[in-house]
């Protein structure tokens, strides 16, 4: 998961990345696209079961050889390159370290990936509703999302989910509110982050 809006499309070495899997070198790796990094959904409450979006699986072997359009518009990019850089390149980083731990042998058990993203967003609309009485320094408003507005609608459906982990990338619009407050950028994030870790734990 993440709120920085990085497609897998504009990265400096995607073309021997997606040679590859369509080779087959990542063929157990599967991504689900949840949302989309250009917009997404709020919620006043946490939805355990989502209703709005019908998506699929995706094995990188087969969605890496669908055509993507030019920079543009954001349906021009097939599902495999509209993917978060991010997480695609940690997947398949995590598969070649699997494969030296193993001597070559190839796991019988997929890796999935799911991006749920929203470019641009605060930190503030990932946390959940009682955050706010564990980390003082979030924006009460909760930047553009809302406090825990993306939170409920698009990390709530997966909390029975069994995964192993989570990533969170973002830069940009962290700063924004602490600029405004005339805080300190570095010592704001230093502690909001360490906090939201600690919520989603």
């Amino acid at each position: 998961m993440r709120a920085v809006d990085l497609e897998i499309y504009f990265t400096f070495s995607v073309d021997e990345l997606k040679s590859e899997m369509q080779a087959g070198k990542y063929n157990n790796l599967r991504t689900f696209e949840y949302g989309y990094m250009n917009g997404g959904i709020q919620a006043d409450e946490p939805q355990f079961v989502s209703t709005w979006y019908t998506n699929r699986w995706n094995k990188v072997s087969e969605s890496s050889k669908l055509p993507s359009g030019p920079p543009g518009p954001y349906d021009a990019h097939s599902e495999w390159a509209r993917f978060s850089a991010t997480c695609m390149y940690f997947g398949a980083e995590l598969i070649d370290a699997k494969r030296r731990m193993l001597g070559q042998i190839e796991s019988t058990v997929p890796i999935g990936l799911i991006q749920s993203a929203v470019g641009g967003t605060q930190i503030e609309s990932w946390m959940p509703s009682g955050a706010r009485a564990q980390c003082s320094q979030l924006d009460p408003q909760g930047g553009s999302g809302g406090l825990s507005g993306l939170y409920n609608a698009m990390v709530a459906p997966f909390l029975n989910y069994s995964v192993s982990g989570w990533l969170w990338y973002q830069v940009s619009c962290a700063c924004c509110v602490f600029s405004r407050l005339r805080v300190v950028v570095s010592l704001s994030r230093s502690v909001s982050v360490p906090c939201f870790v600690d919520v989603w734990a």
